[in-house]
């Protein structure tokens, strides 16, 4: 067996998800296996078994990859500016995350597939 370093271990995990996100952004979540991410990655399926313990947890990261930033970046948005009111914020939250999905295709592919292909 092969040892892997931290940072080659994280590469892989991040090619695992990447290619996640673009098979499940094809196919579907339903339609797509784990040996279609793990060609798609380049990696075997026993390097996805390693780093996630099934497709359901492999989803869930892809998601939470996505979520903390945009929970992170509601709280922020919401809670700082105490000169501005509510509805202020809130306008200005939905702009950044308007702005985030419109740019970042990771984001916008995981809010697809969130929305459209589970």
């Amino acid at each position: 067996m092969v040892r892997r370093t931290k940072e080659e271990a994280e590469q892989t995990r991040r090619q695992i998800l990447d290619a996640a996100r673009r098979v499940f952004h094809e196919r579907g979540v339903g339609s797509t296996s784990l040996e279609q991410i793990a060609q798609a990655a380049g990696v075997t399926r026993g390097a996805i078994y390693w780093h996630f313990a099934n497709k359901v947890e492999l989803f869930k990261a892809m998601r939470q990859e996505v979520a903390m930033p945009m929970v992170d970046g509601m709280d922020y948005a919401l809670l700082a500016d105490p000169d501005r009111t509510p509805v202020q914020r809130l306008r200005n939250f939905l702009l950044q995350l308007t702005h985030t999905v419109q740019h970042d295709e990771s984001v916008r592919r995981t809010m697809e597939i969130l929305n459209f292909k589970c």
